[in-house]
């Protein structure tokens, strides 16, 4: 134990674990899960870790932290889970490893849409990418 808090947060409410699941660093993922950090800890903008893993692409944080106990059809204050914003950024494996963990779609999704049409963008696409792109600067500066 080296003292650190692995729950602190910076000033828009990212965790280590939001910055390392950001960017795909499956062995710091699993130092700090093993330190005790919170898989459910929400950002400011109600994102979870594993939605900073879905966004960009990376299926091992994504199924570590599924194992991990992630609430995968979690949704983002702005209505998002985790497989609609993998498929907005087209990241089908992602996608997959969701699904088959029984993610569901928002319920804005479209009605009758029961499978995952993998490879085809979300119905959210420019909503989900501003909203994206908004999260991956809060990242970002908070991991400064």
């Amino acid at each position: 134990d080296g003292g650190a808090d692995v729950a602190a947060k910076g000033p828009r409410g990212a965790t280590c674990l939001h910055v390392v699941a950001t960017n795909g660093h499956e062995g710091l993922t699993v130092m700090l899960l093993d330190a005790g950090a919170d898989v459910a800890a929400e950002s400011s903008k109600g994102w979870a870790a594993h939605h900073f893993a879905a966004t960009n692409g990376h299926a091992g944080v994504v199924r570590m932290l599924r194992v991990a106990g992630a609430h995968v059809s979690a949704k983002t204050s702005g209505g998002f889970t985790a497989l609609d914003l993998a498929q907005a950024k087209g990241h089908e494996e992602v996608a997959r490893v969701l699904w088959d963990a029984g993610a569901a779609r928002a319920a804005s999704a479209p009605a009758g849409s029961a499978e995952v049409p993998l490879g085809q963008k979300s119905p959210h696409g420019a909503q989900a990418a501003s909203a994206i792109q908004g999260l991956m600067r809060a990242a970002s500066d908070a991991a400064r």
